[in-house]
């Protein structure tokens, strides 16, 4: 009756064992076949959350008005969600000329305000609630104005999509020339995930709605 009781025991642990490992395994299959879809998640999130900011003028702090808000591409890996503020709060100054508009991007990426999830603005990030992403290794995005695929029509970064305070409706997108900021004028943005041979697209048109193509 002990035998029996010893080896009935080792039996369970082993299926306890089995269970644990196996659901350990799923999850890590799930968390692996779904990531380019939940990265596109993100990032449509991301786009979202700076276009509701970008529908009034914070200023943080005194004399500092965040009149623009962006996503921050300097590589294929990398994006970072950005807030951008000047010293006026006309911020029609800021989007009436390319000059104004090259200083005024190239004065807030040198020094970076971090948009966090629940929408607070910082100097550092934080990591538990950054919205800023670096791809897994394998993993890259592409940018085109015409394919889906991402194949033609491509854009390389650094790229800047950027939503400004009075255009909430329609956001801007700009590809660094140098140090210079060259507006690119296209009715769609197509981005698109790659991991090996794998690919997941978003659309994004000029109104800044969010369509998933795969």
């Amino acid at each position: 009756m002990k035998g029996f009781t010893l080896i009935e025991t080792a039996l369970v642990l082993f299926l306890i064992a089995l269970l644990v490992t196996t659901n350990l395994n799923f999850r890590a299959f799930n968390k692996t076949f779904f990531y380019l879809r939940d990265t596109a998640k993100n990032f449509a999130f991301a786009l979202n959350t700076i276009s509701d900011l970008s529908q009034t003028i914070i200023e943080k702090p005194a004399g500092h008005f965040f009149c623009a808000y962006g996503i921050y591409i300097p590589n294929e890996t990398t994006y970072q969600v950005l807030g951008f503020s000047t010293s006026t709060n006309l911020c029609e100054i800021v989007f009436s000329t390319s000059t104004y508009m090259n200083d005024f991007i190239n004065f807030n990426l040198s020094q970076k305000k971090y948009i966090l999830q629940n929408q607070q603005i910082v100097t550092s990030p934080v990591p538990s609630l950054s919205l800023d992403t670096n791809l897994t290794l394998g993993s890259r995005m592409l940018f085109s104005t015409s394919d889906k695929n991402c194949s033609t029509g491509r854009l390389n970064p650094p790229l800047l999509i950027m939503y400004g305070y009075s255009f909430s409706d329609l956001f801007f997108l700009y590809q660094q020339a140098g140090s210079s900021w060259q507006k690119i004028d296209a009715d769609y943005l197509y981005l698109c995930f790659e991991k090996n041979l794998e690919r997941y697209t978003i659309r994004i048109n000029r109104l800044g709605q969010i369509n998933f193509e795969k």
